[in-house]
């Protein structure tokens, strides 16, 4: 974690956005006010040490719920017109242990998921083509009531070919939602985030090229760019950045090698001026929007396809910011205009995503 005088953000994205802040955080605490930042509570658990947890995990009734947690819920509100993508993994306090090692089939199937929601079923059916070498299981939740009273949709229908015995459902927010895959007792506990969609958006029926579109918010001070590995594979690629709230100079967006990713990661800044002025060197020509007279940038961005990339937004402001996002694979024609001799080879797939994160205080 690295730490200076002033507070940055950044989001940095691999080829898909998501919300900064996806699972719990995890950190430890003393008091509700340690979480604030990240949009947390602090949890005590009973067990001697205390965590920051999502607002959405809220379950203590004989407590006040801290202001910057009310109104979060963990409501099921995904229909049977919800698409869910893949986003990131995780195991619970950021302990990789507490994963197992999963398959390339398995990879592919949880890549993006349609719902159907009847009753008190939810089945996500894999929107992966079947092949000889792989086949998706569907996973079947049912509404079920544990001996502590806690009331959950579980599955039990499906391991991924690993030693996980049950799935856990959680909704986090109207975008959010968390597979947890547990061995138990206490064996594996493995988080998997989705961003929740829906399969009627005219981005993704009418636009085959489009590899990731929605909405988010960018938060304050936080740093975070996914997948951990990078992606490869392209050698163009098209995105385009809206602020529904208009023109603001604090947002920058851009594309960078994960190497360089890596180096802002590493590196000690002395100051929020220093912090975006090595950003800025390190982005890819041609990559770089501004917000500052436009609330909407697209660029048109040639990449070597032996390079691995990561994608980005920043906000160097004091405030959440929300934006809109289109990511496509360039045409034809938009990869001459950026390179000549430009041949798209097509997608090679989102590798599994794993969010690295610091914050800059």
């Amino acid at each position: 974690m690295n730490h200076f005088g002033s507070t940055f953000i950044l989001c940095f994205l691999g080829f898909l956005f998501i919300q900064a802040k996806a699972f719990s955080s995890w950190k430890t605490c003393s008091a509700h006010s340690d979480c604030q930042a990240a949009g947390e509570y602090c949890d005590d658990e009973g067990l001697g040490s205390k965590y920051c947890e999502s607002c959405s995990n809220w379950n203590d009734s004989t407590a006040e719920k801290p202001s910057w947690c009310i109104g979060a819920s963990d409501a099921i509100t995904v229909t049977s017109t919800s698409l869910l993508t893949f986003v990131e993994q995780a195991g619970y306090q950021n302990n990789a242990a507490l994963c197992p090692s999963f398959s390339a089939c398995a990879i592919n199937c949880r890549k993006e998921y349609a719902v159907q929601n009847s009753a008190n079923t939810i089945t996500l059916t894999s929107t992966f083509a079947d092949t000889t070498d792989c086949e998706c299981d569907k996973i079947t939740f049912s509404y079920e009531t544990d001996s502590a009273g806690d009331t959950y949709h579980v599955s039990g229908t499906t391991n991924f070919d690993t030693s996980i015995d049950i799935i856990k459902l959680f909704q986090e927010s109207s975008t959010v939602l968390d597979l947890v895959l547990e061995q138990r007792p206490g064996l594996l506990e493995c988080y998997w985030e989705y961003s929740i969609g829906t399969v009627s958006s005219p981005a993704t029926t009418t636009a085959q090229n489009v590899l990731e579109t929605g909405t988010t918010s960018v938060p304050a001070n936080e740093f975070v760019y996914t997948p951990q590995e990078g992606g490869s594979g392209w050698n163009c690629i098209k995105y385009s950045v809206t602020l529904p709230g208009g023109v603001n100079s604090d947002i920058i967006a851009g594309v960078v090698t994960l190497a360089n990713g890596n180096a802002i990661i590493n590196s000690n800044y002395a100051s929020v001026d220093q912090a975006t002025n090595d950003i800025n060197s390190k982005l890819v020509a041609g990559s770089e929007c501004s917000f500052g007279s436009n609330p909407t940038c697209s660029r048109v961005v040639g990449l070597s396809q032996s390079e691995t990339y990561v994608a980005g937004v920043g906000n160097r402001g004091d405030s959440s910011t929300t934006f809109t996002y289109t990511i496509s694979e360039c045409t034809d024609a938009e990869a001459a205009s950026v390179s000549s001799g430009i041949t798209l080879n097509g997608l090679f797939g989102l590798i599994s995503a794993s969010v690295v994160a610091f914050v800059l205080v």
